[in-house]
């Protein structure tokens, strides 16, 4: 089985704010970001920020000048609530509990900046069903651990888990393609960033 990805861009001005910025809207297959660009430099997002899967909410804040401002909500596939941040505080303020941890206030665990779904969306849009194990009719999961530093940053990823090498494989391949100016939210123990790892699992069915 081959897959072939298909990416639209499109941007358009849908109408102007009550400040008189313009309103974007820019799409990239099924996700479609709606946003508001600053009069000075229509390149930075400045106001509300709106990012939709199939119609459905993954992510909504405000944009300050091209930054991240004041608090924002993150969501899973299906609008299902993951947490909440506060940028201009730099904490966390609402989060879906865990249930392999709990956490004290202040603290967390290490967390994708934006909606957890979007790691998961791209390495399945980057990773082809291995032929090889598509003839044998073979399945299987495979778990991607990345491990973050106390900025947010990728210092090293693997696969920490895997039924098949093939499948191992591929998605460490995708996972390399990842966004140069991606970033995580450091894991936090008693109000200290510290480094952590974030674990992906990619399940192949046939």
């Amino acid at each position: 089985m081959h897959k072939v990805i298909a990416f639209l861009l499109l941007i358009g001005v849908l109408g102007q704010s009550g400040l008189g910025q313009e309103v974007r809207e820019r799409t990239d297959g099924f996700l479609r970001e709606v946003f508001q660009v600053a009069n000075s430099d229509t390149a930075l997002k400045d106001g509300p920020y709106n990012l939709f899967y199939k119609g459905e909410i993954l992510e909504k804040g405000h944009y300050c000048e091209g930054h991240k401002c004041g608090k924002w909500q993150y969501f899973s596939f299906g609008s299902f609530f993951e947490y909440e941040y506060d940028y201009d505080a730099d904490s966390l303020t609402r989060m879906v509990p865990h249930e392999d941890a709990s956490y004290p206030p202040g603290d967390h665990p290490c967390l994708f900046n934006g909606s957890p779904f979007i790691p998961y969306l791209f390495i399945v849009n980057n990773v082809f069903f291995p032929e090889e194990a598509n003839s044998q009719g073979l399945a299987g999961k495979t778990v991607l651990t990345l491990e973050i530093d106390s900025e947010g940053i990728i210092t090293d990823r693997y696969i920490s888990q895997s039924n098949l090498d093939i499948f191992a494989r591929v998605v460490l391949e995708a996972s390399q393609k990842f966004p140069s100016d991606w970033r995580w939210l450091p894991a936090r123990k008693k109000g200290v960033n510290v480094a952590d790892k974030f674990e992906m699992a990619i399940i192949f069915e046939q």
